[in-house]
């Protein structure tokens, strides 16, 4: 490479030949023909390395952010034009459209959002209470004009029916830190919280951004499965917040929790005054709502379908630790004992359903009753034995024991019977009628025995009975010791069974996002060449132009001892970074083994030995 004057430098061609130089002028993003191919290009320097990054077209400089595609830098490109004094700005982190940023040379803060429309890309001045995802609105007139619903001076613009006002939402993706963007106008809306698919073909990973009730602070998730009202703690060191996000079905607004669980449960709206429960899929994290001014509600416990990958689930709640335990296949047995699925947990717990509550109740097994807090009426384990679903009793607390049961939904229709055992007062169903060797499910009972109605007192008899013992045909009564026979004997009156109304929830599909135009045209334009893979040793020494100058030697003020060893001078400098932090022999060991600067942790490409201050 070889300066002919002080406009032009010799470099190869990123198109044709990499090995014949041809005269490129020293400003960046200006026309450039190669005399052998005829192609035109365009560049832009790298403030790292100093090397040309090659465009087919010329690109924006104002809110560029790439990474530098020569192997011996890999730095992030950041550059920002400041609002006030128009100077461009190199930033050394990862910069978000939205942040604050002061100009070193005017000391002037700003904070601006470019519009992804292709026809104005202007950038538009945003409030101090900008966050990520929150609307905006350009009128692409005016490049810093800000424009605010709560501002005086726009109280008579109508933002949202104005045709000639265009809103958008924009977000930084995590992962290829590049621009994703909800156009307002085709009715694609970002809600705070939600799982974000990148849409770029080189990405396309998924994650969430959960802004902090408290500090305001973004919490990314990198894999894009956190489910809506997760119980979160703030990983910024100096909050420690304990919140929970959740929004509403009706105006889509957003409601910050204080960390316990809303699933299930009724929630009134802050911004539209109306009631809603939701419940996530477990698997495929779509959130389902029930929109309670529709007379639309969700029962504990019911089987929960969900509309997106069409799967049954079931949620119950751990009356011990209040967690949810989840059955996989959506089915509940009423009377059945589960462990709760946590291990700091474990208790054991049974579930009943209240049929004049029309709700699901757990009851830890030790302090088992059947009686319901609220309505004080027994909670019979009543289910149908075929399509496993409860049912509604206008007289819980009179049934009888070997009692004709028809379920009342339509695709089963099929009769059980109930049955009452008297040695621990457990209920149960059995789709046929039996008298002979009747057996008590419940574990802490597991007895088997005898019922029949005596003929001539017409009281009940419970006989405990052998489990391998023979089917008796006649049995004396144990009141009046009349015979009576079994096979004579007859089921109780039918119970009147009806069905409850259980409603699917709304199951909300989040609106994925869009690429950012701007983002993409520097994709499209971008040139893969092979100078960008050149031999690191033959980059001259003018790639250590960038020393880190806040790292002074020889000066009591700044410790100008290895950083290391903490007794040496630190003379010896890391590229790409440009970081002079340890002496000589720490930075030949850190070279050889570690590969990462031990201030910024940026991979090591190669480093100077000795630098000396001028």
């Amino acid at each position: 490479m070889e300066n002919k004057n002080n406009n032009y430098e010799e470099y190869p061609c990123p198109i044709c030949d990499i090995n014949s130089n041809i005269k490129i002028d020293t400003k960046e993003n200006i026309t450039t023909i190669c005399e052998k191919c005829k192609q035109s290009f365009y560049f832009i320097k790298c403030f790292q390395c100093s090397n040309n990054i090659y465009f087919k077209k010329k690109v924006s400089i104002d809110g560029l952010n790439i990474t530098c595609p020569y192997n011996i830098c890999r730095f992030n490109i950041t550059t920002i034009i400041c609002s006030n004094c128009k100077r461009r700005l190199f930033l050394r982190t990862k910069y978000c459209q939205g942040e604050k940023v002061q100009c070193p040379s005017c000391k002037c803060q700003f904070q601006k959002v470019k519009c992804p429309k292709i026809d104005c890309e202007l950038f538009i001045n945003v409030k101090e209470d900008y966050f990520e995802g929150k609307k905006i609105f350009c009128t692409h007139k005016d490049e810093l004009e800000n424009f605010n619903i709560n501002n005086n001076e726009n109280k008579n613009i109508d933002f949202y029916n104005n045709k000639n006002i265009f809103s958008f939402q924009k977000i930084v993706c995590y992962h290829c830190s590049r621009n994703v963007i909800w156009d307002n106008s085709k009715n694609n809306f970002y809600i705070l919280s939600q799982i974000i698919k990148c849409p770029y073909k080189e990405c396309g990973k998924s994650f969430n951004k959960m802004k902090c009730s408290k500090c305001f602070k973004n919490n990314i998730f990198i894999e894009g499965n956190l489910e809506i009202g997760t119980k979160i703690k703030c990983k910024a060191y100096d909050c420690q917040n304990i919140f929970n996000i959740f929004f509403c079905p009706y105006c889509l607004n957003t409601t910050y929790g204080d960390g316990s669980n809303y699933e299930g449960k009724e929630i009134l709206c802050n911004f539209c005054d109306k009631k809603y429960q939701f419940v996530n899929c477990f698997r495929c994290k779509f959130v389902n709502f029930w929109k309670n001014n529709l007379n639309n509600y969700y029962i504990e416990g019911q089987v929960i379908k969900c509309g997106n990958c069409n799967q049954n689930s079931a949620r119950i709640f751990c009356p011990n630790c209040n967690k949810v335990n989840i059955l996989v296949k959506g089915i509940i047995f009423l009377g059945r004992e589960y462990n709760c699925i946590y291990s700091k947990c474990g208790k054991s717990f049974v579930v009943l359903f209240c049929s004049v509550c029309k709700s699901t109740k757990t009851i830890l097994k030790e302090k088992k009753n059947n009686i319901c807090e609220k309505c004080k009426n027994k909670m019979p384990c009543i289910q149908c034995p075929s399509c496993y679903k409860f049912f509604i009793l206008e007289n819980p607390n009179n049934l009888l024991t070997h009692s004709l049961c028809k379920c009342p939904y339509e695709n089963c229709k099929k009769e059980f019977f109930y049955y009452i055992c008297n040695f621990c007062k457990g209920d149960f169903v059995k789709t046929r009628l039996i008298f002979n060797n009747i057996h008590c499910p419940y574990p802490s009972c597991k007895t088997n025995f005898i019922y029949f109605k005596c003929q001539k007192c017409e009281k009940d008899n419970y006989i405990i009975q052998n489990e391998n013992s023979m089917e008796l045909d006649e049995v004396n009564c144990i009141n009046c010791k009349e015979k009576n026979s079994l096979e004579t004997q007859n089921y109780n009156s039918n119970i009147n069974l009806k069905k409850v109304d259980y409603k699917n929830g709304e199951t909300f599909k989040f609106i994925d996002p869009e690429i950012d135009p701007f983002d993409q045209s520097i994709i499209d334009n971008f040139i893969q060449s092979k100078v960008y893979y050149i031999n690191p040793s033959q980059i001259p020494k003018s790639t250590f132009t960038s020393i880190d100058k806040s790292f002074p030697m020889n000066t009591k003020e700044n410790n100008y001892k290895c950083v290391v060893c903490l007794e040496k001078e630190k003379i010896s400098v890391f590229a790409p970074c440009g970081h002079r932090c340890v002496c000589l022999e720490c930075g030949k060991h850190i070279f050889k083994n570690e590969k990462k600067c031990p201030l910024c942790k940026v991979v090591i490409t190669d480093f100077l030995e000795e630098v000396i201050d001028e």
